[in-house]
């Protein structure tokens, strides 16, 4: 199973170093970042990666799943012809 979920970060939780890949986005909500996340049939997480909160869901999707699994569930944010020729 594949899923992604949005996290509100407070404004403070920028800092001031511009150096740093924070994964926050802006969006109409604020800032965000989005844990995207690989789990097991029974729920345990395998991997996960952070991205931008504005980020879609596909953008983690290749990193995420392994190509030798041939089943995948996930929700409309992961249908695109690249990562299903992939699987």
């Amino acid at each position: 199973m594949i899923e992604g979920s949005v996290i509100r970060a407070n404004q403070c939780a920028a800092g001031y170093v511009k150096e740093l890949n924070e994964d926050l986005g802006h969006s109409c909500g604020g800032f965000s970042t989005k844990i995207h996340a690989l789990v097991d049939a029974f729920g345990n997480p395998v991997k996960f990666a952070l991205s931008l909160g504005n980020d879609h869901n596909i953008t983690r999707a290749k990193e995420l799943q392994d190509p030798k699994n041939t089943s995948v569930l996930g929700d409309e944010g992961y249908v695109s012809k690249v990562f299903v020729n992939f699987l």
